[in-house]
C-alpha cells in the first residue's frame, strides 16, 4: 500500500475515489505502468539495468473519460439522492417533512394516531 500511495496519479486517484471501483481502477492502472519483481523468481546477486529512457506519465495522468464521466456520474448520485430522500430542502425539518410525506401512503396507522 505504501507504494501504491508513494506514486503521484495514484496518491491524487485514491484520495479523489468515491468508491471501491474507483479504487481498483487506480490499482489496475499502476500495475499496468510498473514492472513488478516478484521476490521469489529474482536473483538479488543480478543486477538489472533501469530502462534507456524513463516513459512520461502524461498519459496516465490524463483522465481517459475526461470531464464528461464525472459530470454524468455526480448527476446519477443527485438522482439517487432525490430518490431517496436525501437531498437538502434550505428549511428547517424539511428532510424529516419530506420523508414523513413519502412514507405516510404506506404507513397501517397516521402518525399521530392517538386511542
Amino acid at each position: 500500500m505504501a507504494t501504491l500511495m508513494s506514486d503521484e496519479i495514484f496518491h491524487d486517484v485514491a484520495y479523489k475515489a468515491r468508491n471501491r471501483g474507483h479504487l481498483l481502477a487506480g490499482v489496475d492502472e499502476f500495475l499496468d505502468a510498473v514492472t513488478v519483481l516478484p521476490p521469489g523468481e529474482w536473483d538479488p546477486s543480478i543486477r538489472i539495468e533501469p530502462p534507456a529512457a524513463i516513459p512520461s506519465q502524461d498519459p496516465r495522468k490524463r483522465p481517459e473519460g475526461g470531464p464528461k464521466d464525472e459530470d454524468h456520474a455526480e448527476e446519477d448520485e443527485q438522482k439517487l439522492r432525490e430518490e431517496s430522500g436525501l437531498t437538502r430542502t434550505g428549511r428547517l425539518f424539511g428532510g424529516l417533512i419530506n420523508d414523513i410525506k413519502r412514507k405516510a401512503p404506506w404507513s397501517e396507522k397516521p402518525y399521530f394516531y392517538c386511542n
